[in-house]
Protein backbone atom coordinates (compact mmCIF):
# COMPACT_ATOMS: atom_id res chain seq x y z
CA UNK A 1 0.00 0.00 0.00
CA UNK A 2 1.21 3.66 -0.92
CA UNK A 3 1.65 6.37 1.69
CA UNK A 4 -1.64 8.60 1.26
CA UNK A 5 -0.57 12.43 3.23
CA UNK A 6 -3.19 12.86 6.18
CA UNK A 7 -3.49 8.85 6.56
CA UNK A 8 -6.64 6.73 7.32
CA UNK A 9 -8.03 4.09 5.03
CA UNK A 10 -8.12 3.76 1.35
CA UNK A 11 -11.42 3.50 0.16
CA UNK A 12 -12.62 1.71 -2.77
CA UNK A 13 -14.78 3.01 -5.94
CA UNK A 14 -13.45 6.69 -5.13
CA UNK A 15 -11.86 6.95 -8.84
CA UNK A 16 -14.97 5.52 -10.03
CA UNK A 17 -17.19 8.34 -8.28
CA UNK A 18 -14.55 11.12 -9.36
CA UNK A 19 -15.02 9.82 -12.85
CA UNK A 20 -18.36 9.55 -13.19
CA UNK A 21 -18.98 13.17 -11.49
CA UNK A 22 -17.16 14.84 -14.12
CA UNK A 23 -18.42 12.97 -16.93
CA UNK A 24 -22.22 13.81 -15.67
CA UNK A 25 -20.90 17.59 -15.13
CA UNK A 26 -19.19 17.34 -18.64
CA UNK A 27 -22.91 16.51 -20.33
CA UNK A 28 -25.03 18.76 -18.19
CA UNK A 29 -22.79 21.55 -19.20
CA UNK A 30 -22.80 20.55 -22.94
CA UNK A 31 -26.65 20.07 -22.85
CA UNK A 32 -26.75 23.23 -21.22
CA UNK A 33 -24.67 24.86 -24.10
CA UNK A 34 -27.57 23.10 -26.37
CA UNK A 35 -30.37 24.96 -24.73
CA UNK A 36 -28.48 28.17 -24.41
CA UNK A 37 -27.61 27.82 -28.61
CA UNK A 38 -31.54 27.23 -29.03
CA UNK A 39 -33.22 30.11 -26.75
CA UNK A 40 -30.61 32.44 -28.71
CA UNK A 41 -31.84 31.39 -31.75
CA UNK A 42 -35.40 31.50 -30.64
CA UNK A 43 -34.53 35.07 -29.38
CA UNK A 44 -32.97 36.33 -32.72
CA UNK A 45 -36.64 35.03 -34.52
CA UNK A 46 -38.46 37.27 -31.93
CA UNK A 47 -36.87 40.87 -32.68
CA UNK A 48 -37.54 40.05 -35.61
CA UNK A 49 -34.38 42.73 -36.88
CA UNK A 50 -33.53 42.34 -40.66
CA UNK A 51 -30.54 40.58 -41.24
CA UNK A 52 -28.69 43.84 -43.13
CA UNK A 53 -29.41 47.47 -42.70
CA UNK A 54 -28.95 49.86 -45.72
CA UNK A 55 -28.21 53.70 -45.37
CA UNK A 56 -30.21 54.92 -47.28
CA UNK A 57 -32.34 53.84 -50.43
CA UNK A 58 -34.10 55.22 -53.58
CA UNK A 59 -37.86 54.33 -52.90
CA UNK A 60 -37.88 55.63 -49.28
CA UNK A 61 -36.88 59.35 -51.39
CA UNK A 62 -39.22 58.80 -54.17
CA UNK A 63 -42.11 58.12 -51.87
CA UNK A 64 -41.04 61.40 -49.94
CA UNK A 65 -41.02 63.49 -53.17
CA UNK A 66 -44.17 62.00 -54.23
CA UNK A 67 -45.54 62.74 -50.90
CA UNK A 68 -44.73 65.98 -50.71
CA UNK A 69 -45.95 67.05 -54.36
CA UNK A 70 -49.10 65.48 -53.57
CA UNK A 71 -49.47 68.02 -50.17
CA UNK A 72 -48.37 71.00 -52.35
CA UNK A 73 -51.01 70.08 -55.40
CA UNK A 74 -53.62 69.77 -52.14
CA UNK A 75 -53.10 73.04 -51.03
CA UNK A 76 -52.65 74.46 -54.26
CA UNK A 77 -55.87 73.78 -54.87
Amino acid sequence: MKYIPGGGNQRTGFATIVVLLLFLGGVILITLGMIGEYIARIYMEVKNRPLYITKETNLIKDNIKESNIEREEREDA
